[in-house]
């Protein structure tokens, strides 16, 4: 019964898409308040996205337009198309767009149509800025979530801040990002705790990290040496996330995912190397060897990790985004492994425990394998 549940896992692993971690449903919107009725919007999407809305050039941009609506009040703001950049890093392309709303605004709806009803799951991370002010709110648009109001002549009014026309001249034309301004203290590290959900899912639903951690547990394991492999994968994928994100050293994805996809394969023949030879007296502790075995490969996962954040971008609190974000991966790791290790620690008792991680560990071998093809040949 076991083994056909394996196959029938392994069979659903292979609808999967071979790349996990570009171009996914996730954009980024800065919207940055540059006078009393003029706004700067830098709307960032993926290029897997926009080619699904089937248009030339100048129809996407259009589309980009029509589908982030700025009113105020009851009236449209209306928008036009100030400059667009291609991010290749991030497979992505960011639209820069200014909206005159006529008059001071009071109260700031912002409706979102892009992709929610083509996409499943897509969601925007918004955040919202005015010039030269020392606040700003970030939100998240999705199928549940397609409207924000902002009450935004009594948000001034309490902060007793008026925005300036000259920030809209001194925003970043290099990046096309809105120069939006720092928080400081414990309200800036807080303001990025969006990005927790965003980590927790992206550990949850990246099967191709959920395979490799569970290849390393198809070894009879204990406690210690389990903590020893999640703490060498976390300090590992932490420092190259970090690294890959704030563009200290930087990798091409499609490579990252080749290496992933061999870190499968690799862990798997391993498994299968050591439980041929189970009983058999070993110089080294196999735990001692995959330790740094996991270290190695989680320097990869890495990189993998902060393509999904990179796309989304980090918003104006750099440290606080990451922090988050790598606190959610870590988060949706443990609560992975508190599900498959007691089911592993029931199968470690078997009779038959050593067929099960075999065949297991095949399978796993094998799924790495048509995903390491896959990758190789895109």
């Amino acid at each position: 019964m076991i083994k056909y549940l394996l196959l029938f896992s392994w069979l659903w692993l292979l609808s999967t898409p071979a790349f996990a971690h570009v171009a996914g449903g996730v954009t980024d919107t800065g919207i940055l308040i540059t006078s009393n009725s003029q706004l700067t919007v830098v709307y960032t999407a993926p290029i897997a996205n926009l080619k699904t809305l089937n248009t030339d050039e100048a129809g996407v941009e259009q589309a980009i337009r029509e589908g982030l609506v700025m009113k105020n009040g009851e009236a449209v703001c209306t928008a036009k198309t100030a400059g667009t950049l291609v991010l290749n890093d991030i497979a992505s392309q960011q639209f820069k767009m200014e909206y005159d709303c006529g008059a001071a605004i009071e109260t700031l709806t912002i409706e979102y149509k892009l992709f929610i009803d083509q996409l499943p799951n897509h969601q925007n991370f918004t955040r919202l800025a005015i010039a030269n002010v020392d606040r700003f709110q970030d939100f998240v648009f999705s199928a549940e979530k397609r409207q924000h109001q902002v009450p935004l002549g009594r948000v001034m009014a309490a902060w007793q801040k008026r925005a300036s026309q000259q920030a809209s001249q001194q925003a970043s034309m290099s990046t096309l990002a809105p120069d939006a301004p720092a928080a400081s203290g414990i309200r800036a590290l807080f303001s990025s705790t969006h990005y927790f959900p965003v980590g927790v899912e992206h550990i949850l639903f990246g099967f191709d990290h959920l395979l490799f951690l569970l290849a390393l547990l198809m070894l009879p394991i204990r406690i210690k040496p389990l903590l020893a492999l999640v703490t060498s994968f976390t300090v590992a994928h932490s420092i190259t996330l970090g690294l890959s994100v704030l563009d200290i050293v930087n990798l091409p994805a499609a490579w990252v995912e080749v290496a992933i996809a061999f870190s499968i394969v690799y862990v798997a023949l391993e498994n299968l190397y050591e439980l041929q030879r189970q009983h058999q007296p070993q110089p080294v502790s196999p735990w001692k060897r995959r330790v740094v075995v996991t270290f190695l490969f989680g320097l990869v996962h890495g990189f993998g990790f902060s393509y999904i954040l990179k796309e989304i971008g980090l918003g104006d609190q750099v440290a606080s985004a990451l922090l988050f974000f790598n606190l959610g991966v870590e988060a949706g790791q443990l609560l992975a492994i508190l599900l498959i290790f007691p089911v592993l620690l029931l199968l470690f008792k078997q009779k038959q425990s050593r067929s099960y991680m075999q065949v297991g560990s095949v399978l796993i071998g094998l799924m790495g394998a048509f995903w390491l093809v896959e990758r190789l040949m895109g």
